[in-house]
Formats: structure tokens, C-alpha cells, sequence
């Protein structure tokens, strides 16, 4: 078996039951379907049980707490037999119906095989650039999508899944130490994966100081000699990209870069904007 498709749940029982029917559509079963839910409360067991006959013995799940996203992330590892796992979060869903069957027949045994997503909430294609190579330049920018790639089960294992220390960055620091530290092969799968749903912890506006506050641990415990100054190097491009937004008439941006401004000096930023 080529594929496990992963999917952590807590207390989203609408998101849940638009994943499950998006896999249980696929056009190819060559794949097992693994849910992990951490306790949910709201219908999201009831949701389970309802949909579980639509996958035969594909489907393998528990409902038990855990201490987070990646806890949960680490338990589907730890459940699943393919040689390939793509992690598809409760809310997300599989672009089309055709999505397992092209990776099935895709030509490629790399570690790491990365595709694009679509973003339905804003109407886009995400679309990270997707060099043959990825070094730690790219990863103080950009990170790859994580519903819409595939990772060998035996890469994550041997390097213990994710770090349960950070709540939101820890496939962001998985990518790092895999693809550069540890050289794994890595290849560009040529088509959308993915609908992502951008409601997920990583974008809501309460998490954005603890998110950046786990960036720069990561970047601090992983590139320490490296890229000495890869921390305030991320901060900068991150704000680059909101000065853009803010030239293009998005104006939400001019209160957070009017106080960010104020925390740099001048001549620091001006080469960067």
C-alpha cells in the first residue's frame, strides 16, 4: 500500500464529516484512511461512525485525548502502514476526485513529494515557489504545504515524527531538519492536492505571537551557526510581504507596520523594503 491519509479532529465535526467524504470519493481505494480525534464533544465520534462503513476496512480511527496537533499527528504515524502519509486536517479536503489515483501513478520514490493547494475562502491557488533543491534560504521564507504532501512513513519514524514542544511550527521545523540537515530526497508533484482551510490554528490572528515566537526557537535551535541572523531575516521578509499588500490598497496592514517600524531602526529596514 502506497498511501496512508491522516486526519487529527477535535471538536469539528462539520470540517471532519467534508474531509471524510472528500477521501471516501477518490476514484482510486488504493490508500488507508486513519482518523485521530482527540476527545471531540461536539458530534465528531457520531460523525465517524456514520461515515465508517463508506470505507470497508480502509478505515482505522480512535477518539482519545492528546496534548495537541502534533501529539495527534504522531499518533496517525504510528497507526499507519503505507509507504507515503499525507496529513489532511479536519476541514481540509482532496481538490478533486482524482487526486490519489494521479499520486498513485506518479513517477516518484523521493522522501518528500510536495504539491500545491487551493485556498477556497480567498478564491487562489497556493503556490510556494517549488525549487529542485530546498536549502535553509527557502525555509527562512517560505515552508511547504502541508495538506499537499506526501512524506515517507519511514523518514518521519526515523526521526520521530514531529516535536511535541511547539503548537503550531513543528512540520515547518520537520522540513527544515529532513530536507537540509539530514538531506532527505525531495521532488515537485505537479498538480493541486488540496483544498486547505485557512481557519486553522496557523492563521487565526490570537496565535500570531506564539507563532512567531516558535519560528524563532526553531530557527535558533536549527540554523544557530548557519544563518546567525535568520530570525530577524524571516521578520523582515514576512513584513516585506505585508508592505506589499499595504502598496496594493489592503490597508488592514497599516497599523501593525506603523508599529512595527517603530521597533526597527530605520537604516535596518530600508534595504529590506
Amino acid at each position: 500500500m502506497k498511501l496512508s491519509i491522516i486526519t487529527v479532529n477535535r471538536n469539528n465535526a462539520a470540517g471532519l464529516r467534508d474531509t471524510m467524504q472528500s477521501v471516501v470519493s477518490q476514484t482510486s481505494r488504493n490508500f488507508e484512511y486513519i482518523v485521530v480525534d482527540g476527545a471531540s464533544t461536539d458530534g465528531s465520534v457520531e460523525v465517524i461512525k456514520e461515515l465508517a462503513p463508506l470505507f470497508g476496512e480502509g478505515l482505522k480511527w480512535i477518539s482519545e485525548p492528546d496534548s495537541g496537533i502534533f501529539s495527534a499527528m504522531n499518533k496517525g504515524i504510528r497507526m499507519a502502514e503505507g509507504t507515503y502519509c499525507l496529513f489532511l486536517n479536519s476541514g481540509d479536503s482532496l481538490y478533486d476526485n482524482k487526486v490519489v489515483e494521479d499520486f498513485i501513478q506518479f513517477d516518484g520514490d523521493e522522501d518528500i513529494i510536495s504539491g500545491r493547494e487551493y485556498l477556497p475562502q480567498r478564491g487562489q491557488v497556493c503556490e510556494p515557489p517549488q525549487p529542485e533543491m530546498l536549502t535553509y534560504d527557502y525555509f527562512v521564507d517560505n515552508v511547504l504545504l502541508h495538506q499537499s504532501t506526501f512524506i515517507k512513513r519511514e523518514l518521519l519514524l526515523h526521526h520521530g515524527g514531529y516535536s511535541e514542544c511547539y503548537r503550531i511550527v513543528s512540520d515547518w521545523e520537520f522540513w527544515m531538519k529532513a530536507l537540509v540537515q539530514y538531506n532527505a530526497t525531495y521532488k515537485v508533484f505537479p498538480r493541486i492536492v488540496a483544498n486547505y482551510d485557512v481557519e486553522g490554528i496557523s492563521n487565526q490572528q490570537k496565535y500570531i505571537n506564539l507563532k512567531l515566537a516558535e519560528e524563532k526557537d526553531a530557527l535558533q535551535k536549527t540554523l544557530p551557526r548557519v544563518y546567525p541572523n535568520s530570525v530577524e531575516l524571516r521578520e523582515l521578509r514576512q513584513f516585506k510581504k505585508e508592505y506589499e499588500y499595504l502598496k496594493n490598497g489592503k490597508t488592514g496592514w497599516l497599523v501593525k507596520l506603523a508599529v512595527w517600524l517603530k521597533r526597527r531602526k530605520k537604516n535596518d529596514t530600508a534595504k529590506y523594503l
